[in-house]
């Protein structure tokens, strides 16, 4: 056994070790640093100066207001819908059922962190860290049913309540069905 500091190393694995492929102490350090790393969000927009545009899913049946320096991406399917700020995939609206958000490791395999309203109608909200690779990002998931189906307004954030621009968007949301 060979000491360096309180590591301890059995010396068949220091012989071991001479034999992996150079490339590996390439590889590994950089896997290491990227690793379970936090994509944070750009800094938060000021309430004073955000000018709002209203989107409407006539799909799913939902309208709220957003910030104009949002750009949106609708999926193939026109069910969910990413807005981005600064690039940065600022909040989420995914209408899925359980097994679906189960596999794309959204808000399904995660506990509760409470009850919410949302368009009027009861819900959970979810706080978990949502991984896109190696990166993740700080997400608050709010939680409705809607015919048989889960509807997630969902903020990629630092804070686990929502901030004023947050809850400018939740107080807007309503249903349209």
């Amino acid at each position: 056994m060979r000491k360096f500091g309180n590591l301890k190393i059995p010396y068949g694995f220091l012989m071991n070790v001479k034999r992996l492929p150079k490339y590996l102490f390439l590889v590994l350090p950089l896997f290491i640093l990227t690793s379970g790393c936090e994509n944070k969000p750009p800094p938060a927009l000021s309430m004073a100066s955000v000018r709002w545009v209203t989107y409407k899913n006539e799909r799913v049946g939902y309208t709220l207001k957003y910030p104009v320096a949002y750009t949106l991406q609708t999926s193939q399917t026109g069910r969910d819908i990413l807005f981005r700020h600064n690039g940065f995939p600022a909040m989420a609206i995914n209408y899925t059922t359980k097994g679906e958000a189960d596999e794309r490791g959204l808000w399904a395999d995660h506990k509760a962190a409470g009850e919410i309203k949302l368009a009027g109608q009861s819900g959970k909200q979810y706080i978990y860290n949502h991984y896109d690779g190696p990166f993740y990002m700080r997400t608050v998931s709010y939680i409705i049913e809607l015919d048989s189906k889960f509807l997630a307004l969902e903020f990629r954030t630092q804070n686990e309540n929502a901030d004023s621009l947050q809850q400018h968007i939740l107080e807007s949301f309503t249903l349209s069905r």
